[in-house]
């Protein structure tokens, strides 16, 4: 089997990534299901209102210095929230090397969960 060794960096890459695409769900006005209009988001991320200072109303928030330094590096390319099984995710776009990174959560069942890990 073979191991992926990221670097303490890459790892908190990754976690910046999937805390900012949680901080975006219930901050879109887009219905369930429905592909957000990206127009607006990115000059709404930071301040003491971005959608990425507020967060989600649980811990997916970041400070405003965080925000502002995700902001700098990350760009929402696309945004869906909470389709009819309760998928929702994310994708953004470095803005220095353009690499694409994809997040995808369940918003609602544990038993989707279980099946996204399953497959």
């Amino acid at each position: 089997m073979s191991q992926n060794n990221f670097s303490a960096s890459e790892l908190l890459t990754f976690a910046n990534l999937q805390i900012a695409a949680e901080a975006l769900y219930g901050n879109l006005k887009s219905p369930a299901g429905t592909i957000a209009d990206v127009s607006d988001i990115n000059g709404h991320l930071t301040g003491e209102n971005g959608y990425l200072v507020a967060g989600n109303d649980h811990s997916s928030k970041f400070t405003t210095t965080q925000a502002e330094q995700f902001a700098q590096n990350w760009k929402v390319v696309q945004h869906i929230a909470n389709t009819k099984s309760g998928f929702s995710g994310t994708l953004f776009e470095n803005t220095e090397t353009h690499e694409l990174a994809s997040v995808g959560w369940a918003t609602c069942c544990p038993r989707v969960l279980m099946n996204f890990q399953a497959a």
